[in-house]
């Protein structure tokens, strides 16, 4: 796997933070489990970021959503799909979709597997498991949220693995929080400062 795709892997994880209030709860008896649905589209969020020490900010706007994938808008004009709780996973990488939206609606304990495929045949095995249900505090406010473990291990070049913790808010539909570390050392932070909604 190479460097580029690396930090370009840990830069889209960076940018896929934001969002509100969850409606759905898990299968622990707490209500019914939240089917995968992005937040509106138009929704601006910003996000607070520090990837390896470098704190930045971030707005992207949300736009329709590009199958199971969410999509977004960065302010340059430039544009992003991701899949919540996966490091190596969005354009130009091709992932096994059906496997992951099995993930969907997301219950606690529940687990999925499956490969992402670089354009040069590189290939890395996903990992993601719903670890529970959390509130969780950033400054756009108090969130219920799913958290969604997710591991990366490169199957090929170069020996790499990489992990995530995403904090998935279901109403909207975005993340309000993530971390995430590589082997190489690398490690991200992010989370919500602004949601303003159309």
């Amino acid at each position: 796997m190479s460097l580029i795709r690396r930090t370009a892997s840990l830069a889209l994880l960076s940018v896929l933070v934001a969002c509100t209030q969850p409606s759905g709860r898990d299968s622990t008896g707490q209500g019914a489990p939240a089917p995968l649905v992005y937040a509106e589209p138009g929704t601006r969020i910003t996000l607070a970021n520090r990837v390896d020490g470098a704190a930045s900010e971030r707005v992207i706007t949300v736009e329709p959503a590009r199958g199971i994938a969410g999509a977004f808008r960065r302010a340059d004009g430039s544009t992003g799909v991701v899949y919540p709780g996966c490091w190596d996973c969005g354009a130009p990488n091709v992932i096994d979709e059906a496997a992951y939206a099995s993930l969907w609606p997301l219950e606690t304990g529940k687990r999925v597997s499956f490969l992402s495929t670089a354009p040069e045949g590189t290939r890395t095995r996903i990992v993601i498991r719903v670890a529970g249900t959390e509130r969780v505090e950033t400054p756009a406010g108090r969130f219920d949220t799913y958290l969604l473990k997710g591991q990366a291990t490169a199957l090929s070049g170069p020996r790499w693995t990489a992990e995530v913790d995403l904090w998935w808010a279901p109403d909207p539909g975005w993340a309000v929080k993530a971390t995430g570390q590589d082997s190489d050392g690398r490690a991200f932070t992010s989370e919500v400062s602004a949601i303003d909604t159309p």
